[in-house]
């Protein structure tokens, strides 16, 4: 659950206001972007580890 979340500059004014269906659009988006792109990292991990354990025997 998200709340409404108030941005504010230095001298403590509101210079922007999220709602909750902004923030929550937010958090997925990088949510499903990271996940894909450690996806590929992790497939790549194991093929590296595969190969190494075939150099080791």
């Amino acid at each position: 659950m998200f709340y409404e979340v108030r941005v504010l500059n230095p001298q403590g004014q509101i210079q922007e206001i999220l709602n909750a269906d902004q923030l929550s659009r937010k958090y997925w988006e990088k949510f499903y972007k990271e996940e894909s792109n450690m996806g590929f990292k992790a497939q790549n991990n194991a093929r590296l580890f595969r190969k190494m354990n075939k150099k080791k025997n």
